[in-house]
């Protein structure tokens, strides 16, 4: 697989303002850019471009039943993050699919790299609308076996693969319960 480090103009309209040109070499005829994303609005616009993108902030995670607070971040997919440029963190992940159209369990999956305590508690409270087959297919290919394990994803979706240590039930229960549930979806 080729990462991609820049992206090409195919059609003569203007490029939206978070493409930056990146001068060519000598010899190049071609423009190429890097992708400026700094905002909520720099992702849609890259989304609308078909950029695999997502805004990751608090709202989303309280609206997903666990409040928290936590400085935005821009999560691309492995394939296009050498073209990105962000004064925001960069998190990356694997699936270009997941980004464009992300569900649920996707942004469980973002907050496990950072926040697997905030993963855990998203995926408590949705427990009743888990897609078994899905969560794990994601944590695979993500190589989030061992946080998941330390945060006992298994426990809720039995058929999780474990690896690695995982905290005791009753110290996660203790993290857990020191957070209300917020609004859902």
């Amino acid at each position: 697989m080729k990462a991609v480090t820049e992206f090409e103009r195919v059609e003569e309209n203007t490029s939206p303002s978070v493409f930056i040109p990146i001068v060519p070499p000598k010899g190049r005829p071609r423009l190429r850019y890097r992708l400026r994303v700094n905002t909520a609005d720099d992702v849609r616009v890259a989304g609308r471009a078909g950029i695999p993108l997502f805004w990751l902030d608090s709202t989303v995670v309280t609206m997903l039943g666990y409040p928290m607070e936590f400085p935005p971040r821009v999560v691309a997919a492995r394939n296009v993050l050498p073209a990105v440029s962000s004064s925001r963190k960069v998190q990356e992940m694997e699936s270009s699919e997941a980004l464009l159209h992300p569900r649920w369990e996707d942004v469980t999956l973002m907050l496990l790299r950072f926040d697997p305590v905030a993963a855990r508690a998203v995926l408590d409270r949705h427990r009743n609308s888990i897609d078994a087959d899905y969560l794990v297919r994601r944590v695979v290919e993500e190589r989030l076996l061992a946080p998941a394990t330390f945060v006992r994803f298994f426990d809720i979706v039995p058929t999780v693969p474990r690896f690695g240590e995982s905290i005791l039930r009753s110290a996660l229960e203790r993290k857990l319960s020191s957070n209300r549930a917020g609004a859902l979806l």
